[in-house]
């Protein structure tokens, strides 16, 4: 998937978990007050209604989830891809109550049905290992544009039928020089 240049934010409903205080919107470092509407996070939150949409996928199945995503747009870092507005893009979703990660086509689904944005797929069933043949290959691979045509920070790659998968990523030389300057 592409690396979404932003802040990392995590939303959870866990009422068997956390029965005091089942719904949680976190930045990367901590858990927010829910109230605080000055919050980007919580912002955003309320916008696209992600704890209805957590409650609503707890009804049907019984199951608490924690989504992570990235949150980007103005305001946020220093928008590198110039959004026009906030959004929120998943890139992962932890099952609490079975203590494993969806598979990618299992948090595809979900955001699907839940009309959640998804980080950009670059690929599925991509094996770099063998696409590539050297660590310079990998890198030049990472120097992709994103859909508005700037410089993508990167690739993540995520093993794709695994519960808790081997995950790494790949930040474009081309980006960081770009900062750096």
């Amino acid at each position: 998937t592409q690396k979404v240049d932003g802040s990392s934010m995590t939303v959870f409903y866990a009422p068997c978990t956390r029965e005091d205080d089942p719904f949680g919107v976190c930045s990367h470092n901590q858990e927010l007050v829910i109230a605080n509407e000055a919050s980007s996070f919580v912002r955003i939150e309320k916008k696209i209604g992600l704890l209805d949409k957590l409650v609503e996928s707890y009804k049907e199945d019984g199951i608490e989830l924690a989504v992570q995503g990235e949150l980007n747009g103005p305001g946020i870092q220093k928008n590198r891809d110039n959004e026009q507005e906030v959004n929120f893009k998943v890139f992962r979703i932890w099952d609490i109550t079975h203590q494993h990660f969806l598979t990618p086509q299992e948090r595809i689904d979900w955001c699907s049905k839940h009309g959640i944005q998804h980080v950009p797929v670059i690929a599925r069933h991509f094996k770099p290992f063998t696409e590539f043949k050297s660590m310079e290959d990998i890198l030049a691979f990472s120097d992709g544009l994103t859909k508005n045509g700037n410089l993508r920070e990167g690739i993540v790659y995520k093993q794709e039928d695994e519960k808790n998968p081997i995950t790494f990523k790949v930040v474009s030389n081309k980006y960081l020089l770009k900062e750096i300057v």
